[in-house]
């Protein structure tokens, strides 16, 4: 209602004569409902749209910088430290339809330090920065909730069926305010039609009137003729009155419909046409009707929405089991100490994988039995745990080598 009387008050009052196509035009670009739905339309256009955006890669990538100084007390005297760290990380993850998560991503700093001891004035210091770089890629998938395409893509399809419905209304709203506004003109041109024919009546009435008192001033009829033409005048008047109310009121109808200030300045100037015999296939119009009315349609796709809701309801019932996996290749190049100074590189690798299955409702004693219930390979981490620290004792394997050259 505050939509419309908003557009009703910035709506310029259409004064004087309208024709029939030009109602039919001003109502299609203006009618403040059609307006609403076109409007409901866009948003549900915006709402698929955001929907989707859903399943979109997503990029993100930071830069920080931290510079730390810290005065402390230590056994041996008083410690000054100063730590400097610039850091940037850049990663891309999507989620897929099927229930899949892929991230990959890439991090790296450098890093330097310094030490000074108050008492003694010895200091400890990096002389180059350390550089460290990493590569990290993970994957998780759904194995029972959320493994269906179907079932992921909900929030898109209850979006698609949405903007479909609107869409649907907005025809229905387009041919409801054409039907009023072709029915508002005819109802206002009856009515200046009406308002035409009461004013003649009021002539006729006046001048039979007139004659009437002269014929009894003359003697001629008796004066009870004079009361009977005097309330057929009052009459006549009458129905002039209601006849112009009318008017007035088809013409505010008008108005409003083609979106403009109802003032009741409007006239219908396009006399309707001579009417012409159709024939009509009754069958053929019943099965159009059945096909293409958007009420139907919109019950329709109502009932099929309301089909697959129940199927991913019962989807939903499903424990949720998710089995995950992740690696990740990270290297730190530092510069050995004098008098051969040189720059080694020490890899480091690790990965993980294992099985999640969340059980979210057991609290307190009850998480302890449902902890009992999970299989050991279903509990999480516990098999990736120990990959990773096996990765891990490989990887110091790798670079003890290399530590003891320098």
């Amino acid at each position: 209602m505050i939509v419309l009387l908003a557009l009703l008050s910035t709506a310029p009052a259409h004064a004087g004569p309208l024709t029939y196509e030009d109602a039919l035009q001003r109502s299609l670009e203006r009618n403040p409902e059609l307006l609403g739905a076109g409007s409901s339309r866009l948003g549900a256009q915006g709402a698929l749209l955001a929907s989707r955006s859903s399943f979109d890669p997503q990029l993100k990538a930071s830069l920080g910088y931290n510079s730390s100084k810290n005065e402390s007390t230590q056994q041996f005297g008083d410690v000054l430290s100063n730590y400097k760290n610039l850091g940037w990380d850049l990663s891309v993850s999507d989620f897929l339809a099927t229930g899949t998560s892929v991230k990959l991503g890439t991090s790296g700093g450098q890093s330097a330090f310094r030490y000074e001891l108050r008492d003694t004035g010895l200091v400890v210091e990096s002389q180059d920065p350390q550089y460290s770089t990493d590569v990290s890629a993970s994957l998780s998938q759904s194995l029972l909730q959320g493994f269906k395409t179907s079932y992921n893509l909900q929030g898109v399809r209850h979006a698609q069926r949405a903007l479909t419905q609107a869409e649907l209304s907005l025809a229905s709203t387009r041919q409801q305010v054409l039907a009023d506004t072709a029915s508002s003109y005819w109802a206002l041109y009856q009515a200046q039609q009406l308002v035409d024919i009461s004013e003649q009546a009021l002539t006729v009435s006046e001048e039979e009137r007139r004659i009437v008192l002269a014929k009894v001033d003359a003697g001629d009829l008796a004066p009870v003729e004079k009361s009977r033409v005097e309330a057929a005048v009052v009459q006549a008047r009458s129905a002039l009155l209601q006849a112009q109310d009318n008017a007035t009121a088809a013409a505010e109808a008008l108005q409003l419909l083609v979106g403009d200030e109802p003032d009741g300045e409007v006239q219908a100037i396009t006399a309707p046409a001579e009417p012409t015999e159709l024939d009509l296939d009754d069958q053929a119009m019943i099965e159009d009707a059945l096909a293409h009315n958007p009420d139907l349609q919109v019950a329709r796709m109502s009932e099929e929405g309301a089909d697959l809701d129940l199927r991913d309801a019962r989807h939903a019932r499903l424990p949720e089991l998710t089995a995950t996996a992740s690696m990740t290749f990270g290297a730190t190049t530092r510069r050995s100490a004098p008098p051969t100074p040189s720059w080694r590189r020490v890899p480091c690798t690790t990965g993980t994988w294992g099985v999640t299955w969340p059980c979210p409702w057991a609290t307190g004693p009850t998480a302890a039995a449902c902890s009992r219930r999970t299989p050991p390979w279903a509990r999480p981490g516990s098999a990736g745990r120990a990959w990773s620290a096996r990765c891990a004792s490989r990887s110091a394997a790798r670079s003890a080598p290399s530590s003891r050259r320098a």
